[in-house]
């Protein structure tokens, strides 16, 4: 009777990737089945380990692509940046993850985040910026200067949080009067969706005396908007690449 294979128990992850049916290969022939076998479950429980922190700790062990970086750094440079793709294109995680990161670098900094309606803040926005939070200020006490409370249900408390170095966000959305964004100074802000192209405007100089940056993130489900046409017309593409996973336009691919 021939001996039993060697089970593969890899769980499938995007980056975190398993050793190949070759590399396994190749440990059975160096070491023998039964040792392969333990170096197989020591190699999975490791993966498993990286996992577990990547989703409890996103913003130290979360996956960090190329294009994040890119983004990145035309945002501290331009101080001003659009981002337009389809949905699920993770451009409100890299929002959230670049709105975190400053906040963290920058105590007593201030920070405004925008979308459509409450619902939609409470439903996508404060909960990615949420996942974002270190670890060990997601349950930090309360006190007159932190103060950290987020629920599924209704996001943050009072629609802001408090880190503990006294850095802060709010909040907003595009229905409320824009008369009260008119009078502040803050470090930065993000606006998901459909702002308006005044609301924009108005944000821009809410910035300047901080050297702060503005960040718009938006899905144009809805067609080339005047906001989109402030940033696009007229505008020279300086770099391009080919998207792997979309069709090639006139050819037999498509």
């Amino acid at each position: 009777m021939s001996a039993s294979p060697v089970i593969s128990p890899f769980k499938e992850h995007p980056t975190i990737k398993a050793p190949s049916p070759e590399q396994v290969a190749a440990i059975v022939q160096a070491h023998g089945r039964e040792r392969a076998a333990q170096i197989i479950l020591e190699i999975e429980a490791r993966r498993l380990e990286t996992m577990k922190r990547e989703q409890e700790d996103p913003f130290r062990y979360g996956y960090v692509p190329e294009h994040w970086l890119k983004a990145e750094g035309l945002l501290d440079l331009w101080r001003e940046l659009l981002i337009l793709g389809g949905n699920r294109s993770a451009k409100s995680r890299f929002a959230a993850w670049k709105l975190v990161k400053e906040m963290v670098k920058k105590p007593n900094s201030r920070w405004w985040c925008f979308h459509e309606n409450a619902t939609q803040s409470i439903a996508w926005q404060q909960p990615t910026v949420f996942d974002y939070i270190p670890l060990e200020w997601k349950t930090v006490k309360k006190d007159r200067f932190t103060n950290v409370n987020f629920t599924q249900k209704n996001g943050f408390s009072d629609g802001t949080f408090i880190l503990p170095n006294r850095a802060q966000c709010w909040f907003f959305t595009y229905e409320m009067d824009k008369k009260m964004i008119e009078g502040g100074e803050i470090d930065g802000f993000w606006c998901d969706e459909l702002v308006p192209m005044d609301w924009l405007e108005t944000l821009m100089f809410r910035i300047v005396t901080r050297k702060g940056w503005g960040l718009t993130t938006f899905t144009p489900v809805d067609g080339y908007s005047p906001t989109v046409g402030m940033y696009l017309d007229g505008a020279v593409t300086e770099e391009e690449e080919d998207a792997d996973l979309l069709p090639i336009y006139g050819s037999e691919k498509e």
